[in-house]
């Protein structure tokens, strides 16, 4: 019967123990205390990106979206200097563009005042788009304005938000919002109208940035880039700075289109339709005078053109299963709850070894039945094996459950980083034994609960305590 409740009394401590210590990595993992945490998540999503992203991410869709660039160069040159630019100007740009027959164009500028010169043929080419059926996307500040302040435009141009999400933190752009002021954004909207993509339940696409290198960039762009090493050596050296570095989309300058550079014309213009043919344009600029720029996860400066154009390289690539906050699966009987119980399951899965380990560890309970002291653990052959097999499971349980949250669930880095926290947050839990301690307290709570009473009935039965007539009876009688 002892031995019985022994083994139920084992069973409970474990129990407890278990389930005390997944709340303590619950709330580390739910919670950020003091902000650390939600940044050490960010630091190591950008860290992950920046180093491992040519092997994750794919280039299958890489050339399938190309950014015309406008510089500082074509406004000197053509413009004398002068910004904003005359719609004559633009036009001129998509009037060369349809040549080479894009299969969409976005245009990144905000054309506020319908009143500049060359308004009218700005018209006329976007009705030519529209009758070799080339869909042409506006950014406009909010819903409602292209029909309130350019009614010309209803019917040639799809508005769209162009806005760019910044981590008020960092500064830093990882997300890409579905609608802004009630439109669509850009990337969004060309990726459900074009390409059939759509999943409007998911949120805010959480951009993962494309790092391998472009051919068609290179062919003409000089890499400043130098060899990075290992892709362990860079992820504990971390970041080195910033740069700019050759945009992972393709790039073509607007000088080049309109003054396309060959040994004939021919060639020029194949050069340019093999940049430019059924891809999708996004029309922006890089000038000195508009403060048009983003801060990359991968700590690279680069025009805001790009940060749509990763967008929707994003949505092609990962379809409706891009990275975002909100699951892209879930189980029938669980539904939303499914990502809360899988996280539930994989901490319980840990908390459950690493207590076992704490109770039944070699070595761990000395002939007089206290913990042994870490050094003479440490020097414990059966110790030191147990110790490792624990580790070792802990660490195959939490690359598991990154790997299914990242390429099943579709999480972001940031969501699922939490649990490579956890190894270190166990390490000093273990250090500080900090679930013995808690679980001390209600025992010692428990212990000066029972002196106090003990106490109490000590006083009430200490003979000089009885009252002082009942002892005077006692004497007479005696």
């Amino acid at each position: 019967m002892r031995k019985d409740s022994a083994g139920t009394s084992g069973l409970f401590k474990y129990l407890f123990y278990t389930v005390l210590l997944a709340a303590v990595m619950w709330f580390f993992l739910a919670f950020s205390p003091l902000g650390i945490s939600e940044r050490l998540d960010k630091y190591t999503q950008d860290l992950f990106n920046s180093r491992a992203g040519s092997w994750i991410y794919p280039t299958d869709r890489q050339q399938d979206v190309a950014v015309l660039l406008l510089t500082d160069e074509v406004v000197d040159a053509v413009l004398q200097g002068q910004w904003p630019a005359p719609y004559s100007f633009h036009a001129s740009i998509l009037d060369d563009l349809l040549v080479h027959q894009p299969r969409a164009v976005f245009i990144d500028f905000y054309w506020m005042n319908q009143n500049k010169p060359g308004g009218d043929y700005l018209v006329n080419v976007l009705e030519s788009y529209r009758e070799t059926q080339v869909p042409v996307y506006l950014s406009v500040p909010d819903e409602g304005w292209l029909e309130a302040r350019w009614p010309e435009l209803v019917g040639l141009v799809t508005p769209v938000s162009a806005s760019v999400v910044m981590d008020p933190t960092d500064f830093i752009a990882r997300s890409y919002p579905q609608e802004f002021r009630g439109m669509r954004s850009a990337a969004f909207a060309i990726a459900e109208d074009q390409f059939g993509i759509s999943a409007a339940h998911r949120g805010a696409l959480d951009i993962f940035w494309g790092t391998a290198d472009n051919p068609l960039n290179q062919a003409w762009m000089q890499s400043e880039d130098e060899a990075q090493g290992s892709i362990l050596g860079g992820l504990l050296q971390g970041f080195e700075g910033v740069e700019t570095p050759i945009p992972y989309a393709t790039t073509v300058f607007v000088r080049d289109l309109l003054n396309p550079v060959a040994e004939t014309e021919d060639e020029a213009l194949r050069e340019l339709d093999e940049h430019l043919k059924d891809r999708v344009i996004i029309y922006g600029a890089s000038l000195s005078g508009i403060q048009d720029m983003v801060f990359t996860p991968t700590r690279s400066i680069l025009p805001g053109v790009y940060y749509h154009a990763m967008a929707i390289d994003n949505l092609l690539t990962w379809g409706s299963n891009f990275k975002a906050s909100v699951p892209s699966r879930t189980l029938p009987i669980l539904g939303s709850h499914t990502l809360l119980i899988f996280q539930a399951f994989v901490l319980l899965s840990i908390s459950a070894l690493v207590c076992y380990w704490k109770l039944n560890a070699p070595g761990e309970v000395a002939s007089a039945g206290t913990p042994l002291a870490d050094n003479s653990r440490e020097h414990h052959p059966a110790e030191r094996w147990f110790a490792g097999a624990i580790k070792t499971s802990v660490l195959i349980i939490v690359i598991v459950a990154c790997v299914i949250q990242f390429f099943v669930l579709d999480l972001p880095v940031a969501t699922w980083a939490g649990f490579l926290e956890i190894i270190g947050i166990g390490v000093v839990i273990e250090r500080l034994n900090l679930i013995e301690r808690l679980c001390r307290w209600p025992t010692l709570i428990h212990s000066c609960f029972c002196k106090l009473y003990k106490g109490e009935q000590d006083a009430q039965d200490d003979p000089q305590n009885v009252p002082t007539d009942r002892v005077s009876g006692a004497v007479r009688e005696r």
